[in-house]
C-alpha cells in the first residue's frame, strides 16, 4: 500500500508540474506588432522591418513611396501610422505586406479617408489567395475620418490593403502571434519526459 501510494504521490506531483508548464506554454507565444512607433517619421515604401524575429516588408508595387509613415491622426493608439499619399504622392494604391515566414492570423487598426469603406484585406500563401476580410469603418465622435479594426484567421505569408471607394487610407497595430523557437524547443523537450514519466509508471 505504501508503495501504490508513493506512486500515487510521485505521479500526482508530476501531473502538477505538467499543469504549471502548459499554463506558462501561453508565455511562449510574443505578438509582432508593426507600425507602432518603431520607425522614422517618413520611411516610405519599400522598406522592410523585424519585431520579434519577424520581418514585414511593405511595399506598393503600383507606385513606390506611396505610403510613408507619420503621425497618428486617428483614435486608436499609438502614434504613428503608415498612410498614402507619400512621397510617390499616390492615390487608391493597394498596400502590399510580405511576412518572412507564414503566420496563422493578423489583426491591425486603419483609417480612411473620404468614405466609410469598404475596406479590404486579401491573403495570400505562396502567391495564391487564402481568403479576405471587408469591413466598413465608422467615425468616432470628435473625429474626421472613419477608421476601424480588421482581421483575418489563416495561414497566410502576405497581404495586400485596399480601400476601392476611398483615395486614401491608412494602417498602424499590425499585430501577428509568433512562437520563441527556443521555448517551444524547451516545452517540447519537458512534454517529450513526461511522457517518458508516464510510461514508466504504467509498465510498473
Amino acid at each position: 500500500m505504501k508503495m501504490i501510494s508513493s506512486r500515487n504521490s510521485q505521479l500526482g506531483r508530476t501531473m502538477a508540474a505538467l499543469a504549471v508548464l502548459l499554463l506558462c506554454s501561453t508565455a511562449l507565444f510574443a505578438n509582432s506588432t508593426f507600425i507602432n512607433g518603431e520607425l522614422p517619421t517618413g520611411t516610405a515604401t519599400t522598406f522592410s522591418d523585424t519585431v520579434n524575429g519577424l520581418t514585414a516588408t511593405f511595399s506598393s508595387p503600383a507606385d513606390p513611396g506611396a505610403f510613408a509613415t507619420t503621425t497618428n491622426f486617428f483614435s486608436f493608439s499609438g502614434w504613428q501610422i503608415l498612410a498614402d499619399p507619400g512621397p510617390g504622392g499616390a492615390s487608391s494604391t493597394a498596400l502590399d505586406l510580405t511576412f518572412s515566414s507564414p503566420q496563422p492570423s493578423v489583426y491591425m487598426n486603419f483609417g480612411l479617408a473620404g468614405q466609410s469603406g469598404p475596406f479590404v484585406l486579401t491573403a495570400y500563401l505562396a502567391g495564391a489567395p487564402v481568403g479576405s476580410t471587408t469591413v466598413i469603418g465608422s467615425t468616432p465622435v470628435g473625429f474626421g475620418n472613419a477608421e476601424g479594426t480588421i482581421s483575418f484567421t489563416g495561414t497566410f505569408d502576405s497581404l495586400v490593403l485596399t480601400s476601392p471607394t476611398t483615395p486614401y487610407f491608412a494602417v498602424a497595430n499590425i499585430t501577428t502571434p509568433v512562437p520563441e523557437p527556443s521555448s517551444l524547443i524547451l516545452l517540447g523537450s519537458a512534454l517529450a519526459g513526461f511522457g517518458g514519466v508516464i510510461r514508466r509508471k504504467l509498465a510498473k
